[in-house]
């Protein structure tokens, strides 16, 4: 029997993109382009590639995966494939207000899903060859956009179709296409977050005013502060000027569920809640850590931190134990006392020499031997919590 040879393999392409950037606009043109040569093509959206997905791959030529999380295992697959990979990126600050206003998010909901799509990209641009494209630089608007992407993704195509293409993608072109998609039913779900077509992925609202520095009329200063500091470094890579540096002196941070800034800087914490009459983060992890990137140079630096005790932590046994240190040094640990308070507040006091020269004060919590509330009757939840943080607050100056 002689073995039939292998089938060529479909050639894997990219479409990444923090969300408001484009990315929706460059997944379809790239489809598009590839339309013109007669290949047979999968397309879907998926941070992760599932078996699902493997399924759609079957028989086709061409795979263009479009995501805002792309995972390391899609990354490790693009890097592997020699996948060519555009990346769309826009102003952290205006992608949160544009989902705001185009699906009715929330302020914490936007900075949510902005920060960690930044975080996803900076790890793809920084270990994946990738053509960046800058939402502020009008990529959309332009015939030449498509013959790049055309070229960038292997594919030869005229003048005429790189105009026609992008004719067919301008804005008013899409806002119609997405209008019939609605009276034709092809967008599902009754909610309108979850709404698109499942082919393009255009969603009901997915075309904005397209305004840049939106930001400064609709969010105020500790909204601004919030994703400037989740999103520093990815407004340092891809050229966007932050207003703010860090946090002032005296800045107090709320972690309950109005607060801005909280989860910009908490790592390894459970989402805001309220706890005892009052907002908490509950450590979430053995350890767990909260960054106060100060704003400017400082000689000197005091702080306080509340935090409040679990009922598992106080009732606990097993010796649970949380050690609290900030800048490597332990300013306190923390044992069960059942008939002590339900929380404590630490001071520090740091010196010109302890202060980084980046200005970030790091906080560490290490909890050890932590139980659930579940686990000694005390309540259903299951949760192993032993301290949360309720609120920091640091004065410094030079």
């Amino acid at each position: 029997m002689i073995p039939s040879a292998p089938r060529r393999p479909p050639r894997l392409i990219g479409s990444f993109g923090l969300q408001g950037s484009g990315s929706t606009w460059v997944y379809n043109v790239i489809h598009a382009v590839l339309e013109t040569t007669g290949v047979r093509i999968a397309r879907f959206f998926a941070s992760d590639l599932t078996h699902e997905n493997i399924l759609q791959i079957r028989g086709a030529d061409a795979v263009l995966v479009k995501a805002h999380e792309p995972s390391a295992a899609l990354l490790a697959t693009c890097l592997f494939a020699a996948a060519p990979v555009v990346v769309t990126v826009r102003d952290p600050r205006d992608a949160v207000v544009s989902l705001m206003e185009r699906f009715g998010h929330s302020f914490q909901e936007a900075a949510d899903e902005v920060r960690n799509s930044a975080r996803y990209l900076m790890r793809l641009v920084a270990d994946c060859p990738a053509w960046v494209l800058r939402y502020e630089d009008d990529f959309m608007e332009t015939p030449a956009t498509v013959s790049k992407i055309a070229t960038h993704v292997g594919v030869e195509i005229s003048g005429q179709d790189a105009d026609t293409i992008c004719q067919a993608h301008a804005k008013g072109e899409v806002v119609q296409r997405i209008g019939r998609f609605i009276q034709e039913g092809r967008m599902g779900d009754d909610n309108p977050r979850l709404q698109f077509d499942a082919a393009s992925h255009w969603h009901p609202n997915h075309v904005g005013d397209g305004l840049v520095g939106k930001y400064a009329r609709k969010l105020n200063a500790d909204q601004v502060m919030a994703v400037e500091i989740a999103g520093r470094g990815f407004m340092e890579r891809f050229g966007y000027v932050p207003l703010t540096c860090g946090l002032p002196s005296g800045y107090a941070i709320d972690f309950g569920p109005s607060g801005c800034v909280n989860r910009s800087v908490a790592h390894g914490f459970f989402r805001p809640e309220i706890s005892g009459g009052a907002g908490v983060m509950w450590a979430r992890t053995a350890t767990a850590t909260v960054d106060y990137p100060l704003a400017g140079a400082a000689s000197w630096a005091r702080g306080t931190v509340d935090l409040a005790f679990a009922p598992a932590f106080r009732h606990g046994t097993g010796e649970p134990e949380v050690a609290v240190e900030v800048l490597g040094r332990t300013v306190a640990v923390l044992r069960p006392d059942p008939a002590g308070e339900d929380g404590v507040r630490l001071s520090f006091v740091l010196e010109r020499e302890e202060i980084p020269a980046d200005g970030n004060l790091e906080l560490v919590f290490r909890t050890m031997n932590a139980t659930s509330a579940a686990a000694l009757g005390l309540s259903h939840d299951d949760r192993k919590l032993a301290v949360g943080i309720r609120r920091l607050a640091v004065e410094y100056g030079a």
